[in-house]
């Protein structure tokens, strides 16, 4: 399965729409209208967590649970986003940079994502203080 960005960048708007700062798995799969987990958000809920978009409040759990015949369950526990998770939303909700990630870097990782769009960030940034000093 192929990693979607927009997916991503959902599942993260989701997280960040939740009624609490620690929300728990079902507000966010309601947030996504999914009732149940399927296999598109699964792989991109685990990317979130590898790339510490998001943490879970969980010692011992991501809330995920996979039997030996390969069920997939799952816990309803309380997640967070990161302040890299709220870095990579600000990012993508800017426009500029969205529009130039999903035309230019679409196949790209989410880590070369994140540093792209953090560049590109930047240079927007030194441009708009070039032209508010001159």
């Amino acid at each position: 399965m192929k990693i979607n960005h927009d997916y991503i960048k959902n599942l993260l708007l989701a997280i960040e729409s939740a009624n609490d700062a620690r929300p728990y798995l079902t507000e966010v799969l309601n947030n996504l209208d999914l009732q149940e987990f399927n296999q598109e958000f699964l792989l991109h809920y685990e990317l979130v967590l590898d790339y510490g978009f998001i943490q879970t409040l969980s010692d011992s759990s991501d809330g995920i649970h996979q039997g030996a015949d390969g069920e997939i369950s799952w816990s309803d526990i309380p997640i967070r986003l990161t302040a890299t998770g709220h870095e990579f939303i600000e990012l993508m909700n800017q426009n500029e940079i969205w529009e130039i990630i999903k035309s230019d870097f679409k196949n790209s990782s989410i880590k070369t994502i994140f540093s792209v769009a953090k560049s590109l960030a930047e240079g927007f940034a030194k441009k708009k203080i070039e032209s508010i000093l001159s």
